[in-house]
């Protein structure tokens, strides 16, 4: 629609200012805004996904569906007639993560969130203190206001933030 001139794309300070909105009429309307972009009524927030933000192992079924055991990611073929031809069986790529790409997708992840990242949490899952991971990074991000440091003691993008997340995390992604 847009190469058609059917629709204009909006700026991004116009996209801005609809996020805002929607988090203010969210917010207003009882919703707690827990993920990026996720909002739920207190309570009813999603099973599904919380998986993903808290670095559980899933598995997925079907065709295209993505697995993860805590230490590789798989994922079946996205072809319904490829996932047929496998017999339904196993997976059709699995690449085994390194420390490194385990953190990074933790922090994403964990950072996409209201809860945030918690120092003990990776110190049990890395056995390494948060700092040997990106202290140094963290410290000019805080005093700019872009990342906090919660009551609990975790790591934590404000919502006011959140749709320029990219660019905090940029800085922590280790290669």
């Amino acid at each position: 629609m847009r190469r058609k001139g059917t629709v204009t794309e909006a700026d991004d300070d116009m996209a801005e200012a609809m996020y805002e909105a929607l988090c203010d009429m969210t917010r207003m309307a009882g919703y707690v805004h827990y993920e990026i972009s996720n909002f739920a009524l207190p309570g009813c927030e999603a099973v599904h996904n919380s998986a993903y933000w808290d670095n559980s192992p899933y598995i997925g079924l079907g065709p295209g569906a993505h697995s993860f055991d805590g230490f590789r990611r798989s994922f079946n073929p996205s072809s319904l007639k490829d996932y047929i031809a496998a017999g339904g069986r196993g997976f059709g790529i699995t690449e085994e993560e390194s420390a490194d790409s385990r953190f990074n997708d933790l922090l994403i992840t964990r950072l996409r969130t209201r809860h945030g990242l918690h120092p003990d949490e990776v110190e049990r899952l890395f056995g390494r203190s948060v700092r040997d991971f990106f202290t140094a990074t963290a410290i000019p991000l805080i005093s700019a206001g872009d990342l906090e440091i919660s009551p609990s003691g975790a790591y934590v993008i404000p919502e006011s933030c959140w749709l320029t997340s990219n660019s905090i995390l940029l800085p922590f992604i280790r290669v």
